[in-house]
């Protein structure tokens, strides 16, 4: 059979939001959760190939299991209004009239900087009225909104067209990613270096795994390849396991690691990563889960933030001679960032601040 694989949501519940608003007060938020689904994931449209690799997409559906969860779906948790902070962001860049248009219908449909949704409403989606009559205004707009709504995150969606090496003719290149979308670089970033695909997807590396190597993983939904390196031995029902996390050193400022400038779009201080250049132009920003291993400003700006290692880092525990990984957390956490705007009196008040929304841990265990 094969192994379960989990998707934990913890949504961060924000308690003071008429201060927020009215007077720009220190947010405080609440972890609430986890919620937890069950993913299954099951490939398609499989061709092998003559050179070693094979090619599929792969569908992944997600059903939740109330008695691994803390709540119910039907939940009810307040948070920053996303749609409205991607239609400002959006504004930015358009005409005055544009800018004032949108501010009228914003103040007649009198939306607030903070909204109430339950869990399964952030997730999943849900129609909003904002957005409805955005998407009138600019067809680029969808007039549903999710965390996880759309064709390459959601329920039933595909991430994509992957080819991989299946190590028949280099052992070294077990599940090793060559092309995305029949690309072997992404479209996204400032140059090759940082667009380049590299590692597996996280479950498996080739054989013989050695402690001085860097574990390649490319996330679709980081939008980029990282890296993750030895730690420390582990062990799980008695087999001995080499464990390897994911260093300060993958979203570092570019001026502590100049390896990152790349990923500078724009730069936005260590412990995060702007993910707005492949989410459509939202800003939707990344980084651990309380902003761990980040700036310590990131943590004092928010009352709720509080980083632990084992609970917040990515890990992976491998079996270093199949290469095998028998247990993996790969945790992130979504925020977006606000301030001020002109042509958006919902935002007067603001200080900027980047703001934290949920964090997500991507769970199996062999």
């Amino acid at each position: 059979m094969p192994v379960p694989i989990y998707m934990q949501f913890w949504f961060f519940d924000v308690k003071n939001s008429d201060e927020i608003a009215n007077s720009g007060a220190k947010p405080i938020v609440k972890q609430l959760g986890p919620y937890t689904y069950q993913e299954f994931r099951e490939k398609y449209n499989i061709t092998w190939h003559g050179n070693g690799s094979i090619t599929y997409q792969q569908s992944k559906k997600y059903i939740f299991r109330p008695h691994m969860s803390a709540g119910r779906e039907s939940d009810n948790v307040t948070m920053l209004n996303i749609p409205l902070v991607t239609v400002a962001n959006f504004l930015k860049f358009t005409p005055s009239w544009l800018k004032m248009l949108v501010s009228l219908g914003l103040v007649v449909l009198d939306e607030s900087l903070f909204v109430q949704h339950t869990v399964k409403e952030w997730l999943w989606g849900y129609e909003d009225p904002m957005l409805q009559y955005v998407s009138k205004l600019i067809p680029s707009f969808d007039s549903k909104f999710g965390l996880f709504y759309g064709p390459t995150s959601g329920n039933l969606s595909s991430d994509g067209v992957y080819n991989i090496f299946t190590g028949e003719l280099d052992s070294s290149q077990v599940a090793v990613v060559n092309t995305w979308n029949g690309d072997k670089f992404l479209p996204y970033w400032k140059s090759d270096y940082c667009n380049m695909i590299n590692g597996s997807d996280g479950t498996i590396y080739s054989p013989f795994v050695e402690k001085t190597q860097k574990l390649m993983l490319f996330s679709t939904d980081l939008c980029r390849s990282i890296f993750t390196t030895y730690e420390k031995d582990v062990s799980l029902k008695g087999l001995k396991l080499w464990r390897f996390t994911a260093p300060p050193a993958i979203f570092e400022n570019a001026t502590v690691n100049p390896d990152n400038e790349c990923f500078c779009m724009p730069c936005l201080g260590s412990g995060l990563l702007n993910m707005s250049v492949c989410k459509t132009g939202a800003p939707i920003i990344v980084s651990a889960p309380h902003f761990y291993m980040g700036d310590p400003k990131l943590v004092e700006a928010i009352d709720g933030m509080h980083p632990v290692k084992e609970d917040h880092e990515t890990t992976i525990d491998v079996e270093p001679l199949t290469g095998l990984a028998m247990k993996l957390a790969r945790r992130m956490q979504i925020n977006t960032y606000i301030e001020p705007i002109s042509y958006l009196a919902q935002t007067a008040y603001l200080k900027p601040t980047f703001f934290p929304v949920m964090w997500v841990n991507e769970v199996f265990t062999s």
